[in-house]
């Protein structure tokens, strides 16, 4: 009894600590998407959004899963001797994808003369220390160090904070200013970060892989890759209709922290279910539906507030208002998904696959038919298909995790493929 409150209590602090530093993460995200809507022209803002929805892509491309099988190892057993091995190759692809970046971006300039791919040839770097400092958060929350990644956040997020706010001042580019200051708050934080990782995760650069075994668990990767898939809704509006792109894309990137929020509660929560035994459906319901309300509360208070949005960006927003409260009400549908599908990753082999499998189909049919009802109708449309789609989706999650609710777990580490 005395050992399970004691488990309770550092799972609660945990918890705090996590919630509080995703909060200010996601404020301080809120603002940014702010000062470059005010800063740039609906249409601009709409290309950096797109912009933004492709890097994320590509984090979750290039990582294969590795990360969270690293958290799911470390979770299992903190001394594993495979984790420096899969630190390694993860760190080659996201070094990779870094450079790869770089040279898209070097042609597309070439051929297309648009500054827009030159402005973005600073997220090269923005990937490399980005995704580090990210992992080096994952380990921190399965030790039980969530008190370090609030410094963290602070690095990556204030110094784009105070950047943009001096461009629009002073009347500099706001593009150049936001991918420079992005990329200088990721090394800033990586500078930050570097004494508390741990020793095998230092290394800025690829070296010598350690001996071990690596695995890739596709599952966990379709589940990343899906997540993100979901997120070019943006790309696929602004693709048809640049107008009605900027409409979307504004509303879009700023409900889009809140379920940092939610991964506040997926990162911690975890670690601790892959340990559990037993989940009932009690405990699963309980947990989705108190873990779901900040969001809510969040989503309900910016949707009361979404007529002042001209008033904070410009009138030139005034017909996204009523995209910002539908895409308020995906939010909270959203945030409960990510709870769900950390439930089902942690739980077997056979739900993992499920979770990775279906969010890519959800992805490919939510960016799909946002793309026609752009085409059909107006950001509105769009913002209504993609509420129905992923409402339909997540509800088909909830059900799946109920055949896992009640159920012994006792499926090692997930494995498809050895290397």
């Amino acid at each position: 009894m005395v050992l399970r409150r004691l488990t309770n209590s550092r799972f609660v602090r945990q918890l705090g600590w996590s919630f509080s530093s995703r909060l200010v993460a996601a404020v301080l995200q809120l603002v940014v998407v702010v000062l470059l809507a005010r800063g740039l022209a609906v249409v601009d803002f709409a290309k950096i959004a797109s912009a933004n929805a492709v890097m994320l892509s590509v984090v979750a491309l290039n990582g294969f899963g590795l990360m969270r099988q690293t958290q799911y190892k470390r979770s299992v057993d903190p001394d594993d001797p495979d984790l420096p091995a899969i630190f390694a190759v993860w760190q080659r692809f996201t070094t990779t994808s870094a450079v790869l970046w770089l040279l898209g971006c070097g042609a597309l300039y070439l051929l297309t003369d648009d500054v827009l791919f030159a402005q973005l040839a600073p997220i090269s770097p923005w990937l490399v220390f980005e995704q580090q400092t990210t992992l080096w958060n994952a380990i921190s929350i399965v030790d039980g160090r969530a008190h370090e990644i609030m410094t963290s956040y602070l690095w990556r997020r204030v110094p784009v904070v105070l950047a943009l706010a001096v461009a629009l001042a002073v009347d500099l580019d706001v593009a150049w200013t936001w991918s420079i200051s992005l990329a200088a708050g990721s090394a800033l934080a990586y500078v930050a970060g570097v004494r508390r990782a741990v020793p095998w995760s230092r290394r800025v650069l690829p070296g010598r892989r350690p001996p071990g075994k690596v695995t890739f668990d596709f599952s966990y990767w379709w589940s990343e890759v899906g997540a993100q898939v979901r997120d070019l809704d943006v790309v696929a509006i602004t693709l048809v209709s640049a107008a009605t792109g900027g409409a979307y894309a504004l509303p879009a990137r700023l409900v889009r922290p809140m379920n940092i929020i939610t991964m506040a509660t997926t990162s911690v929560a975890f670690p601790r279910i892959a340990r559990m035994k037993v989940v009932t459906q009690r405990q699963l319901v309980l947990g989705s539906l108190v873990a779901t309300a900040p969001v809510a509360v969040v989503a309900a208070a910016v949707g009361l507030l979404a007529g002042e949005l001209p008033r904070l960006v410009g009138d030139e927003y005034a017909h996204a208002i009523p995209v910002l409260r539908i895409l308020c009400a995906l939010a909270v549908v959203v945030g409960l998904g990510a709870l769900l599908v950390t439930f089902l990753q942690a739980r077997s082999r056979e739900a993992n696959r499920f979770s990775g499998r279906f969010i890519i189909l959800i992805a490919v049919v939510q960016v799909a038919g946002a793309a026609v009802a752009t085409y059909v109708g107006d950001a509105e449309t769009a913002a209504w298909t993609v509420l129905g789609v992923s409402t339909a989706g997540v509800l088909a999650i909830y059900l799946r995790a109920l055949k896992e609710c009640g159920v012994e777990r006792t499926d090692p580490a997930p494995v498809t493929a050895t290397t």
